[in-house]
């Protein structure tokens, strides 16, 4: 009896054939997204862009680099975010926390509003952070002192209520902070920052006390900031120390000019007695001749 040999399945033949052709294809679908353009993209779709000035942040795109208000390192990492006065409006995306390298975040001068994301604290490198005249409202986040390489801070004209964030306190690098024209309520903690605003915020100060210089007088911009004038306390101040200084000149030159007067005087009474003592003698021993009758 003859043995049939059975032809081989086609079936698993097509399937293996099918894997490999599609190999490439899954090879490229699997590639991992890019993180930063994955946040960006977000940030751009919770903002309402009138002016068109994101409009080249492809979410289909590799590399932000390119993008308009975008600042990369050597390393095409993103480091700065930058958009201010574009008439930017909508909301802030908390999914900024995933640019784990920024430095500087400026969108001060546009329309934002809703709160500020607590992600913010979540930027490990975060060194300027500018969001001042916005319409952000709600209470300022804690979150903001983990921020432990932030200087720069303003966070001015909005409509932040609530308690003042004390947290900003701990920031060790603090060196400029700004929360004026706001309604934060009090108390406040000490600040060691170089210049410290928070005039406006009648909940802590009143409408019309000076806090910049009743609670923690500046003695110096921070670098990136415009050139403070003094208070009216410290010009109150440096005209006395003038006036002051005045009279001890005047004083003192006048002292001065008297001891000089009778110093010359002495001196001049000196001479003058010893000539005269000098011509008493030869004058007695003149005798008077004697008298006739």
């Amino acid at each position: 009896m003859a043995s049939s040999v059975s032809d081989p399945p086609l079936l698993p033949v097509v399937v293996v054939l099918l894997l490999l052709s599609a190999a490439p294809f899954l090879a490229f679908s699997s590639e991992p997204l890019n993180a930063e353009v994955m946040a960006l993209v977000a940030i751009k779709q919770g903002l309402v862009d009138a002016h068109g000035v994101l409009s080249n942040w492809d979410e289909d795109s590799v590399d932000p680099c390119s993008w308009a208000m975008i600042t990369c390192s050597p390393h095409n990492l993103v480091i700065g975010l930058g958009a201010p006065s574009q008439g930017l409006s909508g909301t802030l995306s908390g999914r900024i926390a995933n640019l784990t390298n920024l430095e500087q975040v400026l969108l001060q001068n546009n329309n934002i509003t809703g709160r500020l994301p607590p992600e913010l604290g979540a930027l490990p490198r975060l060194q300027t952070l500018d969001l001042s005249n916005n319409r952000f409202s709600g209470r300022a986040p804690g979150t903001l002192g983990r921020l432990s390489k932030l200087r720069y801070l303003r966070l001015n004209n909005n409509s932040l209520s609530g308690p003042f964030p004390a947290s900003l306190a701990s920031i060790p690098q603090l060196s400029f902070l700004d929360l004026s024209y706001n309604n934060l309520s009090g108390p406040v903690p000490f600040f060691p920052t170089r210049t410290f605003n928070i005039v406006g915020n009648p909940m802590i100060c009143g409408s019309h006390v000076d806090c910049a210089a009743a609670l923690a007088p500046a003695t110096g911009p921070f670098p990136l900031a415009s050139t403070s004038t003094p208070s009216s306390s410290e010009h109150t101040s440096i005209r006395s120390r003038s006036k002051a200084g005045a009279v001890g000149v005047g004083v003192g030159v006048g002292t001065g000019l008297g001891a000089s007067s009778l110093l010359l005087f002495a001196v001049s009474c000196l001479l003058w007695s010893r000539r005269r003592r000098q011509r008493c003698p030869s004058l007695l021993g003149k005798q008077a001749p004697p008298a006739r009758w």
